[in-house]
């Protein structure tokens, strides 16, 4: 009835960070360099990697998920800047890092969110009073990500790479 007993999503515990448009994510991001000067934000796509590079400070505190290995990451705090589409993908890259939980800061401006109805998501949540930089962050968000990166996972076929989650989408998904 309330999913008392459904299965909790096995892996590495992500806690999901959410604000309503990419420029608060990155302006996020930034401010945690600032706090937390050895933290590595990792990016699944080059168009990320670029955004991120981009803010004031964080270049070299940026690394692409596919050059990240456990001697890069070990005694840092690795935060990674958006989801893959598919959640296998991620559990085997934080597996790899030996991470026991990983902060996850996306925006419903990221492609991924887009494709669930993010455009309404972001209207409902201004409707309901919350601000640009506000966090959305609760395990229902992150089930809800979890839900969709299944839904993804179903529908795709392949896993080919590409410079952009939107890109990704348009290379790996039959619709």
């Amino acid at each position: 009835m309330f999913g008392l007993f459904k299965k909790s999503p096995s892996g590495v515990n992500v806690i999901d960070k959410v604000w309503l448009s990419k420029q608060a994510k990155l302006k996020a991001c930034v401010q945690m360099k600032q706090l937390s000067p050895h933290i590595l934000l990792v990016a699944w796509f080059e168009e990320t990697l670029g955004e991120l590079r981009n803010q004031d400070g964080l270049s070299e505190n940026t690394i692409s998920a596919k050059d990240l290995t456990f001697d890069k990451a070990h005694g840092r705090m690795v935060v990674f800047a958006e989801h893959y589409p598919l959640a296998s993908v991620e559990q085997t890259l934080f597996s790899v890092l030996r991470l026991s939980e990983v902060p996850v800061m996306s925006s419903l401006e990221d492609h991924l969110f887009f494709r669930f109805g993010g455009a309404e998501t972001v209207n409902a949540m201004k409707n309901l009073g919350v601000g640009e930089d506000e966090i959305i962050g609760h395990t229902m968000v992150t089930r809800s990500i979890r839900r969709a990166q299944e839904k993804i996972a179903i529908e795709t076929r392949t896993d080919y790479a590409a410079p952009s989650c939107q890109e990704w989408f348009k290379l790996n998904m039959a619709k």
